[in-house]
């Protein structure tokens, strides 16, 4: 890249691009029910944002960055991690939040 062009776009051209968010299904372990809250304490310390919680079936719903993922399915206590795919309505209004 010439020297000029470098000017122009100025040092924000090499600042990498975020990776993209995913809508994802947590499965805690059964063994982990009772302290689902640590569990969640530990998810979100690996960046994923939590939406709902079903405490009673184990499962919390939410998003993160795609590239987290690998990290997320080595929380103590992480039965399974599935990305959710959106269906009618929630199709376009995920759309709208750049998911």
């Amino acid at each position: 890249m010439s020297s000029a062009r470098a000017m122009i776009l100025g040092p924000s051209w090499r600042v990498p691009r975020p990776a993209a968010r995913v809508r994802i299904a947590i499965a805690v372990a059964e063994d982990a029910f009772a302290r689902i809250a640590e569990v969640l304490h530990a998810c979100r310390a690996s960046g994923f944002v939590d939406e709902v919680t079903l405490a009673s079936v184990g499962v919390v719903t939410g998003v993160v960055g795609a590239d987290r993922l690998a990290t997320l399915m080595r929380v103590p206590g992480v039965a399974a991690v599935e990305q959710a795919e959106p269906s009618g309505i929630d199709r376009r209004h995920w759309a709208r939040r750049g998911f």
